[in-house]
């Protein structure tokens, strides 16, 4: 159920609190603040009985407009995981050994670093700015500074 109040400074705010969900936002009237509160509680009530192929046809605007990513993720919709399923079957079939020859290249294609992680999987990947900071650390000769300015030209 939706709550909508005035504010001190003429604006309304919108509190929707329905299945264990809080959420609220200032608007300058009070029908932008109903309708904002009811399009949030139709998607509370119809994102948990969305199919898979229905969350797949979602494009970023729909998400948005239907309460955004975290709203997904509090009714237990794990979009990253739902659109990236194939993915992530890929890398949980690859082996220890096959995980660690991967290039930084190959990771990426795959769906980058973050999907990896999402996965549960180790992998070697370094950035460049973290190799650039693991040389410089170790580093102990006098021409440091040329050092720096070299690593800042190649970024």
């Amino acid at each position: 159920m939706a709550y909508i109040r005035p504010l001190a400074n003429g604006n309304f705010r919108a509190d929707v609190r329905m299945k264990g969900i809080v959420k609220n936002k200032t608007f300058p009237s009070e029908k932008l603040a109903q309708a904002w509160a009811n399009k949030i509680e139709r998607s509370i009530k119809t994102i948990p009985n969305l199919e898979v192929a229905q969350l797949l046809a979602l494009s970023d605007a729909d998400i948005d407009a239907m309460g955004g990513e975290e709203l997904f993720n509090q009714l237990g919709v794990d979009l990253f995981a739902i659109c990236n399923q194939a993915r992530l079957e890929a890398i949980n079939a690859l082996s220890k050994k096959e995980l660690l020859q991967l290039s930084s290249q190959e990771i990426e294609s795959m769906g980058g670093a973050e999907l990896f992680l999402q996965a549960g999987k180790r992998i070697r990947y370094k950035t460049f700015r973290e190799v650039c900071g693991e040389y410089l650390s170790k580093w102990n000769k006098k021409d440091y500074r040329n050092q720096m300015a070299r690593v800042k030209r190649e970024r």
